[in-house]
C-alpha cells in the first residue's frame, strides 16, 4: 500500500500537467502557437538555468561518474544496433532510414519529460546524472547522428563549423553546467538575489516542460508500418531500460545512481528525432508516430520501472 501510494503521489501530478495541455489545446483554451512561445522559455531560459544551478551547487567531483557513463551509452548503443538490424532485416530501411530507426530506440525524451520526471519525484539529489545522460545524448549521439544524417544525404557536403557550432557554442544544454560546474570549483559565491531567481527558474522548469508536451501531443496520429512503431517503442520502453539496469548493476551502481540511470532509459523517444527526419525528409511517419505511441505507452511503463526501482 505504500508502494501504491508513493507511486500516485508522484506520478499523478505529473500525467495531469501533460493532461492538461492536450485538454488546453482540445478546449482551444491556447492555440497552436502557444507551443512556439513555450519552447524557447523552456529551452533558452527554465532549464539552462537548472543546469547551471544543480551543477553550481554540487562538488564537481560528483561529476566523474565512469560506471555511469558506460552502462548508459553501451545500454543506448546496443538498443540502437538492434534496432537499425530489424530496420534491415524486417522494415528494408537501409541508411539514413536506419540511422535514424537507431535514434528512435536510443534517443529519449530527456529534455522535456526526464529532468522534469526525476526532479519532481526524486528532487535534485543525483540531478548531476541526469544533466550527464542529458549532455551524452544531445551531444554525442546527436552530434553524431546529424554528421552521419549529412553525410548519407548530402555526400560532401558536411560543413563541420555548422555543427560544432550548433551543437557546443549554440546548445543553450551544454554552457550552463559547464560554467555550473566553474563555479563550484572555484567556490564562488552568488549573490542571494541571483540564486532566487536560478531556484524559482529551476522550479519552474518541470511544470512548464510537462504542459508544453501535452500541448505538442494534441491532434498527433499514427502512420507507417503498425508493427515497425510497436517494435520501436518496446525497444524503447522495455528492452533499453532493461539492458541499462543489467549493465549498472555489472557496473556497481545501486540506489539513486542505478534508479538515474533506468529512468533515463525508459524514457519515451524524443522530439528532436521526428524533427531530424522531417530535416532529411527520411521516416517521417515512422519517426513521428514512434514518439507519439511511446509518450502514449509510457504513462504505463514509467510507473512499472519506478515501482521496480530502488
Amino acid at each position: 500500500m505504500s508502494l501504491f501510494h508513493t507511486l500516485l503521489n508522484s506520478l499523478l501530478p505529473i500525467f495531469a500537467l501533460i493532461g492538461l495541455g492536450w485538454w488546453a489545446r482540445r478546449s482551444q483554451l491556447l492555440s497552436e502557437q502557444a507551443l512556439a512561445s513555450f519552447n524557447p522559455f523552456i529551452l533558452y531560459i527554465c532549464l539552462p538555468a537548472l543546469m547551471f544551478w544543480s551543477t553550481a551547487r554540487v562538488p564537481v567531483s560528483d561529476f566523474a561518474q565512469p560506471a555511469f557513463v558506460a552502462a548508459f551509452m553501451l545500454a543506448s548503443l546496443g538498443v540502437g544496433a538492434l534496432a537499425a538490424w530489424l530496420g534491415w532485416r524486417y522494415w528494408q530501411l537501409k541508411g539514413a532510414d536506419g540511422l535514424l530507426a537507431s535514434l528512435n530506440a536510443l534517443f529519449g525524451n530527456s529534455v522535456y519529460m526526464g529532468i522534469p520526471l526525476y526532479t519532481l519525484s526524486y528532487g535534485l539529489e543525483g540531478v548531476n546524472l541526469i544533466i550527464i545522460a542529458t549532455l551524452l545524448a544531445n551531444v554525442v549521439f546527436m552530434g553524431i547522428a546529424i554528421s552521419w544524417l549529412s553525410w548519407l544525404c548530402q555526400p560532401g557536403k558536411l560543413n563541420w563549423r555548422a555543427l560544432f557550432s550548433r551543437l557546443l557554442l549554440k546548445n543553450p544544454l551544454l554552457l550552463p553546467p559547464l560554467l555550473g560546474m566553474l563555479c563550484s570549483w572555484q567556490n564562488i559565491s552568488l549573490p542571494d538575489a541571483l540564486i532566487s531567481l536560478f531556484e524559482l527558474l529551476s522550479q519552474a522548469t518541470a511544470p512548464v516542460a510537462l504542459f508544453a508536451m501535452g500541448l505538442s501531443l494534441y491532434g498527433q496520429r499514427l502512420r507507417g508500418s503498425l508493427s515497425a512503431i510497436a517494435s520501436l517503442s518496446a525497444l524503447k520502453l522495455l528492452l533499453h531500460p532493461a539492458l541499462a539496469w543489467g549493465l549498472g548493476i555489472a557496473f556497481g551502481l545501486s540506489g539513486l545512481d542505478l534508479t538515474a540511470l533506468v529512468l533515463m532509459c525508459a524514457l519515451p523517444t524524443g522530439a528532436l528525432v521526428s524533427l531530424l527526419a522531417i530535416q532529411y525528409q527520411r521516416l517521417i511517419p515512422i519517426s513521428s508516430s514512434v514518439m507519439v505511441f511511446s509518450t502514449l505507452l509510457s504513462l504505463l511503463s514509467l510507473p512499472l520501472w519506478m515501482a521496480l526501482l530502488p
